[in-house]
């Protein structure tokens, strides 16, 4: 940046935060301008982080590419590029961008697209995004000036430049069977035939070469130092210089060590005025500084530049080097020894000062490995590799300490300091494809969406089966079966305006394949699926979802689904809700279903590893549209099939004698029998019935008592109470039992308990 700044001093290694005043001190720009480094660094990670390298937003995605008139059209809207926010306000086209200007000699994409068309030998035009961040000062902006202070020059602003450029894509090397971009096989073709084809097109655009080049680097000290560039200057050394001075020592025609060439600035290269007009040899301009130390004066160097050096094709190249001959005051004009070059007056034409004595207009070769003196004690060293032209180093000299401070407070300490750099980030936009059987292009979107963490969706809150669990279907159903039916409901938190249709309520049967030669066993379990087509309605904001010939099908399908079921093996049903085809139209704009709900272990007295995968309600997971599914199984209605009554010893029937005053003779059990294992924790109530006039009752049962899951039967003791002395006592009881789901007696015949009273021990 080339402004008048008293240092950069930004340091992203030290995980700063915040820059905090302190009262009493001397304000510096330096500190305000590292504050406003802090803050993009932290924003620039921070939308990297969430958006990745590359990304547009799901309702504005920016930056599409379309072929209109034989030319390339630009959408409206906004793209991230390595955490750089790019907008285009308006539709565009592409010669219409303010950051792109053509030269004479570069291809428009007119031209490329008609070179694609008739030029065998170009696969594709690939299109790319190219973003930089640039300094705007008055010259660029006049409103930046303030007109209370008389036009002050006061602050300077940092800007996204954005431009879209397109580019042809070689022709690849490819055999066997060749697919055209709609996926039509074309024909086949002899191996090593160039083809023109898209494959890959996008792939490599995010996949660009690999650069292998050393970057150059440069090391600064004062004379007296060591000749091993170590920075630590002898006592006689030091900056001999009358101001404090920000050095800038730029690279101005790129290569490698030895085509490379360079300029410095003192000022950097701040020192700037507005080019009004040009004629022959002078030129006139805006303003010839304050003074010789701020303005131009006879032999200085000066740059001559114009918008085309920044935005051309290749952009932020170097512009003229001319040493003045005569500077006049009076006509405000700069004179040269020969003709200027042709500059853009309308296109922020500019002359900047460079402070190098040089007699080349070519900038001064790097020298590397030798030291070059630049002013007052200062001296750089290069050393090999390539240089980029723009690449700049900054070197803060202090008259207070004699010094220079090199290494660079925001550097990580090494001699020899990597350039600071203009980076240009590139982001794949689009691939553009001729197809000559339809004689069209097809533009392939390379772009990549992303959607809000939060955003307007349609939420699922409610179902009225529990996910992973069990629903019961009537076992002995009446004749006409299609009675029983299976219906679902959904409840939404807002009620779509979508067409409510079967294919959005995705129901599928996973029914257990069924063999006499194959043992069904074990979690491995071969299921077919057969997808069940019901009527489906919406009830305010619920989604109704019902078949109502359930066990009829059952029956058909799965003859012996009970016998399964009874060892332990069910249908599973798979409910799916479209997300993407569930939506809402609200101010213009559709919202879709987020029904992804997240799965929790549900509560219940069954072991972790048999605990039902339960849903968290509301549905939702950030994204714009996603699908809301669960299962659940499909068993016969628990029942009880039987109970019975043992003793120990055993008897025919059941008798248990009594001894009153001691320990009961025999030991007495129930148990109850179910049609097919229970889930997990199903209540079972147990009690005895005394028949009539059998006297006060004296045995008690467990009740209620919770069958854990895949239990077909359970067992429970029959105790006495304290014995009432009567040593004629007989009595019969009778042993009932019920199901808490069913609420009413179970079908079972109650069996008998026989209790008789031995001698009364006095």
């Amino acid at each position: 940046m080339k402004g008048d700044f008293s240092r950069i001093r930004f340091n992203g290694r030290q995980n700063y935060t915040e820059v905090l005043q302190q009262q009493g001190r001397v304000a510096l720009d330096a500190d305000a301008n590292e504050q406003s480094a802090i803050i993009r660094r932290l924003r620039d990670r921070e939308i990297g982080d969430i958006v990745g390298p590359f990304g547009g937003p799901g309702d504005d995605p920016g930056f599409a590419i379309s072929i209109s008139n034989n030319s390339i059209a630009i959408g409206p809207g906004r793209y991230y590029v390595n955490g750089i926010l790019c907008e285009n306000p308006t539709p565009l086209t592409y010669t219409t961008q303010p950051f792109l200007m053509l030269g004479p000699h570069d291809s428009t994409d007119t031209a490329l697209l008609t070179d694609l068309q008739r030029d065998k030998s170009i696969a594709a035009v690939q299109v790319y995004l190219e973003v930089w961040e640039r300094l705007v000062t008055p010259l660029d902006a006049p409103c930046l000036r303030e007109p209370a202070l008389g036009q002050a020059d006061t602050t300077v602003r940092r800007q996204t430049v954005w431009r879209v450029v397109a580019e042809p894509q070689a022709t690849r090397q490819t055999t066997g069977r060749i697919v055209s971009i709609d996926h039509l096989v074309l024909d086949e073709f002899p191996a090593r035939v160039p083809v023109r084809t898209p494959v890959d097109c996008c792939i490599s655009m995010y996949n660009p070469p690999a650069n292998n080049t050393t970057i150059g680097t440069l090391c600064a000290q004062t004379t007296g130092g060591s000749d091993d560039c170590s920075c630590e200057p002898t006592p006689a050394a030091g900056y001999r210089g009358l101001e404090n001075q920000l050095y800038r020592i730029e690279i101005h025609q790129g290569g490698d060590e030895t085509k490379a060439t360079f300029k410095w600035s003192r000022e950097n290269a701040s020192v700037v005025a507005a080019v009004n007009s040009v004629s022959g040899s002078a030129i006139t301009v805006d303003n010839l500084g304050p003074d010789d130390n701020l303005g131009f004066t006879a032999l200085n160097w000066v740059e001559l530049t114009d918008d085309t050096n920044q935005f051309g094709l290749m952009p932020n190249q170097p512009g003229e080097l001319l040493q003045i001959q005569t500077p006049s005051q009076a006509n405000l004009s700069l004179t040269f020894p020969a003709a200027v070059p042709s500059v853009d007056t309308t296109k922020h034409a500019k002359v900047r000062r460079w402070d190098q004595l040089t007699d080349t207009a070519n900038g001064i070769p790097l020298a590397p490995g030798t030291w070059i003196d630049l002013e007052n004690g200062i001296q750089v060293q290069f050393a090999p590799g390539t240089y980029t032209s723009g690449d700049y180093w900054l070197i803060p000299a202090r008259t207070a300490t004699g010094q220079i401070e090199w290494p660079p407070c925001d550097s990580e300490g090494s001699p020899f300091q990597k350039p600071h750099q203009t980076l240009i980030h590139r982001a794949p936009l689009a691939c553009i494809h001729w197809t000559p059987q339809s004689k069209q292009f097809t533009v392939e979107d390379c772009r990549r969406i992303f959607w809000p963490l939060t955003t307007d969706a349609l939420h699922v809150t409610n179902i009225n089966w529990a996910n992973d669990d069990f629903i019961s279907l009537d076992t002995d159903p009446p004749d006409n079966a299609t009675s029983v039916g299976l219906a679902l409901a959904v409840a939404l938190d807002q009620a779509p305006d979508s067409p409510i249709k079967p294919a959005i309520f995705r129901v599928a049967m996973e029914v257990p394949f069924n063999n006499e030669k194959l043992v069904l066993s074990g979690p491995a379990i071969p299921r077919s699926e057969f997808i069940l087509d019901g009527v489906c309605s919406l009830l305010e904001t619920n989604l109704l979802w019902k078949y109502t010939n359930i066990i009829t099908f059952l029956n058909i399908v799965l003859p012996p689904w009970k016998d399964l079921a009874a060892r332990g093996i069910y249908v599973r049903v798979r409910v799916t809700l479209t997300g993407h085809c569930i939506f809402k139209t609200l101010a213009n704009k559709q919202i879709y279903l987020d029904g992804q709900s997240f799965g929790a272990v549900a509560a219940s007295d069954a072991s972790l590893a048999t605990r039902p995968i339960s849903l968290l309600n509301p549905s939702g997971n950030g994204a714009r549209a996603s699908d809301f599914d669960s299962w659940f199984y499909l068993r016969p209605l628990l029942k009880i099939v039987s109970i019975s009554v043992q003793t120990n010893p055993v008897s025919n029937p059941p008798t248990v004698n009594q001894n009153f005053g001691g320990a009961p003779e025999s030991s007495v059990t129930a148990t109850v029998t179910f049609n097919f294992p229970a889930p997990a924790g199903t209540t079972v109530y147990l009690w005895l019935t005394l028949q009539p006039g059998h006297g006060d009752s004296v045995l008690t049962i467990q009740s209620p008592f919770v069958v854990q899951a895949s239990t077909s039967s359970i067992t429970v003791p029959i105790t006495f109470d304290a014995p009432t002395p009567n040593s004629g006592l007989s009595q019969t009881y009778l042993v009932n039992a019920s199901l808490l789901s069913q609420q009413t007696q179970s079908d079972a015949t109650p069996p008998q308990l026989l209790v008789t009273g031995s001698e009364q021990i006095r």
